[in-house]
C-alpha cells in the first residue's frame, strides 16, 4: 500500500464515523420530539410554541 491510499482509507473511515454519529443524534432528538416527553413539553411550553410543533420538528 502507499502512502496516498492510506490517508483516503483513514478519512473515509474518519468521514463514515462522523456520518453515523451525526445521524445517530439527529435521529434519537427526533425519537424524543415525536415521544412529546416531558421535558420537550415544558421546553415548548416556555418558549410559547403549541405542542404540535414537536411533532413537525421530530419528523
Amino acid at each position: 500500500m502507499n502512502h496516498n491510499n492510506k490517508s483516503t482509507k483513514r478519512n473515509n473511515i474518519i468521514y463514515w464515523i462522523a456520518t453515523v454519529w451525526l445521524s445517530l443524534g439527529m435521529v434519537s432528538t427526533g425519537i424524543v420530539q415525536l415521544l412529546q416527553m416531558e421535558e420537550e413539553t415544558a421546553s415548548m411550553k416556555a418558549l410559547g410554541y403549541p405542542y404540535y410543533f414537536l411533532t413537525i420538528l421530530g419528523i
